[in-house]
Parts: C-alpha cells; sequence; structure tokens
C-alpha cells in the first residue's frame, strides 16, 4: 500500500459516531450509521482471519444388521503457508477493502449532512424570497392604484390597467409556489433530521484551494481505493495459478477399538492447471488498468466540479456587488424623494416604492450570501 493510501487511511479512519454532527440526524438515521460502523468493525475482524482455514472435526454413530453399534471421529486441518506472497495480499486486501468500506461509510455520511444542510439553506432563501416577493406585489399594488385613477381620468387605456392586474395575479402565484417550495424543502429535511431549520447552525465555512478539493474528495478517493483494490486483486489472482505449499494434518478414533486410532501430518505441494489461466489474469490486469484511468478521469471531473463551484461563488459576489451599489443610489434617491414629498413635490406612492425596492435589494444581498454558502456546502460536503 503506498503513502498515499496510508495517508488518506488515517483521515477516514476516525469514528462517525465521535462527530458531533451525527447529532444533526434523526434517531433512524444515526442508528443507521452507528450500525454500518459496527458492522465495517466485524468485517474488520473477520477479514483479518480470512486467511486462516477451518478445522474439520466429524463424528459417526452407525448400526449394523447385528445390531452392533460403532462410533468414530475425525479431525482434520490443511493451511496454506505459502503462496508465492498470495496470503500476504490478501491480508493486504483486506485491510484495503476496511478503509474502502469505512470512506463509503463516510460518504453516505457527508451525503445526509449535505441535505441537512442545503434543505436548510434552501429553506431561508426561500423565506428571503417570500419577503421579496411580498415587496414586490405591495410595488404592482400601488401601480395598480395609480393606473386606476390613471382610467378614471381617462389617461390610460384599459389594456394597460388589464396587463397590470394581469402581472400582479403572476406575482401571486409566484408567491404561491414559493410557499409550496419551502415546505417541500421543510419535508426532505424531516427525512433526516428532527430539528427546526431555524435552529440549525449552518458551518462557517472558507473556499477550498484546488489542490485541497482534490485531496479530501470522496469520489477521488474512492476511486484510488478502487484501484488499490483492483491491484490487490490482480496480484492474487496471478498466484492462484501458482504452485501452493501447505500444512495439512490428520486425526482419527474409532471408539470401540482403543487401538484403533491413527494421527498424520505432513507438507503439500498444489499445482493448479487450468486451460483459462492467461485469460482469467489478462482480465484482471485489464480490470486494474481500467480502475487507474477511472482515478485519473475523477480527478479530471472533480476538478471541473470545482471550476464551476469557484464560478458560481465568483458569479454571486458580483451580485453581491451590483446590489450593494443599488442600495446606496436607493437611499440617496429615497432621501430626495422623502425631501420632495415633505416639501410637497412627490407622493407618498413616490417613497413608498422606493423604500421597498431598496428593501427588496437588501434582501437580494442577503439571498446571495446564502447560496453562497450552498456552494460552499457542495464544496465540502
Amino acid at each position: 500500500m503506498n503513502n498515499k493510501i496510508l495517508i488518506t487511511s488515517l483521515v477516514f479512519c476516525s469514528s462517525l459516531t465521535a462527530n458531533e454532527e451525527i447529532n444533526l440526524f434523526s434517531p433512524t438515521q444515526k442508528s443507521i450509521i452507528e450500525t454500518k460502523e459496527k458492522i465495517i468493525n466485524e468485517d474488520k475482524k473477520l477479514n483479518q482471519k480470512s486467511w486462516l482455514s477451518d478445522i474439520n472435526i466429524s463424528s459417526n454413530i452407525s448400526e449394523d444388521n447385528n445390531g452392533n453399534t460403532s462410533k468414530s471421529m475425525s479431525l482434520s486441518y490443511e493451511q496454506d503457508i505459502f503462496k508465492f506472497g498470495g496470503i500476504f495480499e490478501t491480508i493486504d486486501l483486506a485491510k484495503i477493502q476496511e478503509q474502502y468500506d469505512l470512506l463509503d461509510l463516510k460518504i453516505t455520511f457527508s451525503e445526509y449532512l449535505n441535505n441537512i444542510y442545503s434543505n436548510t439553506l434552501n429553506a431561508k432563501i426561500t423565506d428571503l424570497s417570500i419577503e421579496k416577493q411580498k415587496l414586490t406585489i405591495l410595488n404592482k399594488e400601488i401601480d395598480l392604484a395609480i393606473l386606476k385613477s390613471e382610467y378614471s381620468a381617462g389617461e390610460v387605456g384599459i389594456s394597460d390597467l388589464n396587463d397590470t392586474i394581469m402581472e400582479k395575479n403572476t406575482l401571486e402565484e409566484e408567491l404561491i409556489n414559493l410557499f409550496k417550495s419551502k415546505k417541500q424543502y421543510l419535508l426532505s429535511l424531516k427525512q433526516y433530521t428532527n430539528k427546526d431549520y431555524q435552529n440549525i447552525d449552518i458551518p462557517n465555512l472558507k473556499i477550498k484551494k484546488l489542490d485541497d478539493f482534490i485531496k479530501n474528495s470522496k469520489d477521488v478517493n474512492l476511486s484510488v481505493y478502487s484501484e488499490e483494490i483492483a491491484k490487490s486483486t490482480y496480484k492474487i489472482k496471478k498466484t492462484d495459478y501458482m504452485p501452493t505449499i501447505s500444512f495439512s494434518s490428520s486425526y482419527n478414533k474409532n471408539y470401540e477399538n482403543t487401538e484403533d486410532e491413527t494421527y498424520n501430518y505432513g507438507v503439500n505441494l498444489t499445482i493448479p492447471i487450468s486451460f483459462s489461466t492467461l485469460n482469467d489474469i489478462e482480465k484482471s490486469k485489464l480490470e486494474y488498468l481500467l480502475s487507474k484511468n477511472e482515478k485519473e478521469q475523477k480527478i479530471i471531473d472533480e476538478s471541473m466540479e470545482y471550476e464551476k463551484l469557484i464560478q458560481n461563488i465568483e458569479t454571486y459576489e458580483n451580485l453581491k456587488n451590483i446590489a450593494n451599489k443599488d442600495i446606496i443610489l436607493y437611499e440617496e434617491l429615497l432621501q430626495t424623494v422623502k425631501d420632495e414629498y415633505n416639501a410637497g413635490y412627490k407622493a407618498i406612492e413616490d417613497v413608498e416604492v422606493l423604500s421597498n425596492t431598496k428593501k427588496m435589494r437588501e434582501l437580494d444581498l442577503k439571498i446571495n450570501d446564502l447560496n453562497i454558502q450552498l456552494e460552499l456546502i457542495t464544496m465540502y460536503y
């Protein structure tokens, strides 16, 4: 096993049940994680002994046609002691398989957390979007009230008034859909936790460097273990067709005859001969080479995923900058309109529209902050 695997093993060997984030899980999900971890630990103990052969014990009680009863017992044991490295490779494979299983469980653990944090953030984003939508509807209601007055005065036609009514209806339908989306996020959240989304704290995460992202990528590490498993399997497959030296022993006893007791022991040499040897070994070699290529492709895929995440974060940062500029602009405009309203030159509706629009841009700022957190959750989980 290479150093890269050893380092990765240390990262993923720690108990998941000791992770404080497991307390976010519902009792059922927590129990699933804990039970899977126990199964892996039992598999570890089992695999440590997988290279050992079983001891065979048999006994016999029989009766012949004359009514004579006979009893006998036998014990036998055969253990491979040399297999051209195959025994050591089998032990190493068991260790790698354990690390693979632990990492696979960690991926499940991370997926649970990703669902909890993502649904929490989406619910909070939807809360802000609902608030923003309500402000948009308020502004549209102000426009509608003005248009009604202008229509009554003959200044606009019925089509203008009708279009504004339909736009308001569309905004209200969108608001209904936002409430529906929030319910769906909360339902998804309940699959993983019993906590209220308002009481779930989102981790304070920072942007990873590309090297760290690749190094800690669950998919990349999984492909590394897959390659190591295929490599060990290939080595074992080659030894399957090489001579094997084993130790064997047996003991037999007939209880009807105290002198009928035998035992033997010795060393066996086994040479397997198969017409499909080369094909079987070549297939195993190709599977190993395939796993290497898949690992390299996974690194490329994760690099592209990282670039997408960075681009998304940069986009949200740019949107925040635009929102900040708009907020400053609306603050200046709002103060000017308030002064003109107090002087009797502007209507209160002008103040309300600008005030609502400024609040909407402030909400956009918060929404984009949460969107950045969503991208970081994907980056870490």
